[in-house]
């Protein structure tokens, strides 16, 4: 009986039905190809959407605040930790996240396609054991306000991008980031400096 409540916890309904339940409870638009898992402990901002994404909410949940846009393909996976995602924020198609020691995205992010965040660092000190067994870290992910992770990205567990940063196409963060400041390679280094010689046009970023 136990195994059997498990399982609905995680999927009480087909993936239509829930991405129905959950665009009239929150008032925001979920794709019925969405796949939801543990819809329960999904909270979502009023007009958000949600693509051909994958959302499961183990652990403390996954969160998405007003109008947060999801790309199709993206896959949330809370696992034991939390992902929350603040308002205006657009993460792109085929984005991994993984929560484990928690994702803290904030306010008018842009996270560009097949960039993976990971909350989660695996231990391989002991050359006798398999990595497999020898068990992970989790120190957390946390991304301020107005940064911007340019396409193919790998964020590592235990970074800070502070507020207004920039992080070059193919870029790997192995360690925080100033506000501010635009940063590339492998890994990641100090590029510049953001400022007014920034003359690229303005344009909303969405993914549909």
């Amino acid at each position: 009986m136990t195994r059997l409540r498990r399982a609905l916890r995680r999927t009480p309904a087909p993936p239509w039905l829930i991405a129905a339940y959950l665009s009239v409870r929150w008032r925001c638009r979920v794709s019925p190809s969405a796949r939801v898992r543990y819809p329960l402990a999904v909270t979502l901002g009023r007009g958000a959407r949600v693509g051909r994404a994958t959302i499961i909410a183990s652990g403390n949940g996954v969160e998405l605040g007003t109008a947060v846009e999801i790309g199709d393909g993206a896959l949330f996976d809370a696992q034991g930790g939390r992902i929350t995602v603040g308002p205006r924020s657009a993460i792109g198609p085929f984005v991994v996240v993984y929560g484990e020691g928690t994702v803290s995205i904030g306010a008018d992010v842009s996270i560009a396609t097949h960039s993976t965040v990971v909350a989660l660092n695996h231990i391989f000190d002991d050359r006798d054991s398999p990595i497999r067994r020898q068990g992970a870290s989790a120190r957390g992910i946390r991304i301020e306000d107005d940064v911007w992770v340019s396409a193919n990205c790998v964020l590592v567990d235990g970074i800070t991008l502070q507020h207004g940063s920039v992080v070059a196409a193919g870029a790997v963060v192995t360690k925080s980031v100033a506000p501010y400041t635009v940063i590339s390679g492998i890994p990641a280094k100090f590029l510049r400096d953001r400022g007014p010689h920034d003359t690229a046009p303005h344009r909303q970023s969405t993914f549909r």
